[in-house]
């Protein structure tokens, strides 16, 4: 796990400090992420933000195996892979241009890059190629849903949450917002659409599964029965930037480097008129330090573009939101890694649970919900994903094998997860939304295990599969192995 703190020394400057180590929860041997708390004894306060990466007793050294603080009643003991824990905080001002200027002439590995609180639009990219954090103020979450009908409106409101124990507190601030309507089913969508119709207030009570609101500001009219529940987002980056229209030209570009972990988070991400992907993971060499993105909240309004694409198995997030108006375009979570270093990945062993002896080889995505998504993840050449401890409200997943694609993804592990299928018993597709399945996968191997999966049937869109198996290059006129004839497919199911 790592954490990331920082103290003070007797009248020094702050000095931040991470805490790294293997998760002792790693279910089938492979490690995980997560965030810890500390410890403090005889300090009067975390700073939160570090001026200069010095020490009163000489300049700084940029690369250390264990570093040892002592503070005057407090040890923090520092296990560090690869540059200095001594790092500087550079404060943007949340604008595109502001933070492309600070990583390019000041900020160095093991520096931050905070945004401050905040809506911001990016309708240039930036790219991060080194090893530093940008780090906002918060990023909100979707935290529950509800299927109470209720009419949008302001004063005190009454919803019956679908699970009891959520994080809310009296006094807390939060907006309901409608789900999707079903693309294709009967009735209308609200105006605005989906999210964009809510009410936002204060929580008066909360017990078991009942929430009062005090409803203070509203969007849109009518009374709807599916919502969901999230806190409030301090730092937002809306994104403006067109791109040429595929996945692979994101706003935030992440080229990953040897020299240590870029990482993300306490941001909100928004579409806006954007063709291009909000964050986009590439790498020239197989094995590189991963990139981590956590406790962020990504808000996708179809268009075809993914929250995250990765050309590139090095990446972790966990503790992120992902949410979608069931565009049937959007996609959370997209892996594509063709025509370079990636095509190890199917001429070495796999590394699917213990095998990943250091999580080095694998994509891990855990802890994290994602709502209205026809597919929650498309993966495809040379993918190897971890997926588990997630959310799949009203979403599936899907793949590619070589079919469309040169080579289809090599292998997903797919455990501990949970699939929410709400069926209203509307059977003019008014409510219920057209979920396909768990998971479609169409090339390579895997593990499929010990998941929460409802039966997926509805009156508005018939009986649909799970888990579903294709070879779909014995019938494609398209991809490097179109119309194969032979036993067994290339990269086909079952391979790898």
């Amino acid at each position: 796990m790592e954490a990331v703190g920082a103290v003070r020394l007797n009248g020094q400057k702050s000095v931040k400090f991470f805490l790294t180590a293997l998760s002792a929860f790693a279910d089938i041997g492979a490690p995980m992420k997560k965030k810890a708390s500390f410890i403090q004894t005889g300090l009067s306060q975390t700073i939160a933000s570090i001026d200069q990466r010095e020490s009163r007793n000489g300049p700084p050294r940029r690369r250390m195996s264990k570093l040892r603080l002592m503070c005057t009643s407090a040890i923090v003991i520092v296990t560090w892979s690869g540059f200095s824990a001594l790092g500087t905080v550079y404060n943007s001002d949340g604008t595109a241009t502001s933070v492309q200027y600070l990583h390019d002439n000041f900020a160095q590995a093991g520096d931050s890059i905070t945004l401050p609180a905040g809506t911001f639009t990016w309708s240039t990219p930036v790219t991060i190629s080194k090893a530093i954090t940008l780090q906002g103020s918060g990023s909100g979450r979707i935290i529950g849903d509800t299927k109470s009908s209720v009419q949008v409106g302001t004063g005190p409101k009454t919803f019956i949450t679908t699970r009891s124990g959520l994080p809310i507190v009296v006094g807390q601030t939060l907006r309901v917002a409608k789900m999707p309507h079903p693309p294709g089913g009967g009735g209308s969508e609200s105006v605005p659409p989906a999210r964009g119709t809510y009410m936002e207030g204060t929580v008066t009570s909360y017990s078991g599964t009942t929430l009062v609101m005090n409803i203070t500001s509203t969007a849109g009219s009518g009374t709807w029965t599916f919502w969901w529940i999230a806190t409030h987002p301090t730092t937002t980056i809306v994104d403006a930037y067109q791109g040429n229209g595929n996945s692979d030209d994101p706003m935030l570009k992440i080229q990953q480097t040897l020299s240590g972990n870029a990482e993300i988070s306490g941001i909100q991400f928004l579409a806006s008129t954007n063709k291009s992907s909000f964050v986009g993971l590439f790498t020239s060499a197989y094995i590189t330090p991963k990139t981590l993105i956590h406790d962020c909240w990504f808000e996708n309004d179809g268009g075809g573009a993914a929250a995250i694409f990765a050309a590139s198995n090095q990446g972790l997030v966990w503790n992120c939101s992902f949410d979608d108006t069931f565009s049937q375009n959007a996609v959370a979570v997209v892996i594509k890694w063709e025509f370079g270093a990636g095509d190890v990945s199917w001429t070495t062993n796999s590394t699917m649970g213990a095998d990943d002896t250091n999580g080095a080889t694998n994509f891990y995505v855990e802890d994290c919900d994602f709502h209205a998504y026809l597919n929650a993840f498309d993966i495809d050449s040379n993918t190897r994903i971890v997926w588990r401890h997630n959310i799949d409200d009203n979403s599936g997943l899907g793949s590619h094998g070589a079919d469309t694609g040169p080579i289809g993804l090599r292998h997903a592990e797919l455990y501990d997860n949970e699939l929410v299928f709400d069926n209203f018993g509307d059977c003019n597709g008014s409510t219920t939304l057209p979920v396909c399945g768990f998971f479609w996968m169409r090339g390579g191997t895997g593990v499929v295990t010990d998941n929460i999966l409802p039966a997926i049937s509805s009156c508005s869109w018939g009986n649909k599969g799970n888990v579903l198996f294709s070879v779909l290059n014995t019938r494609r006129n398209s991809g490097a192995y179109c119309c194969w004839q032979s036993y067994p497919a290339p990269h086909q199911v079952g391979q790898g």
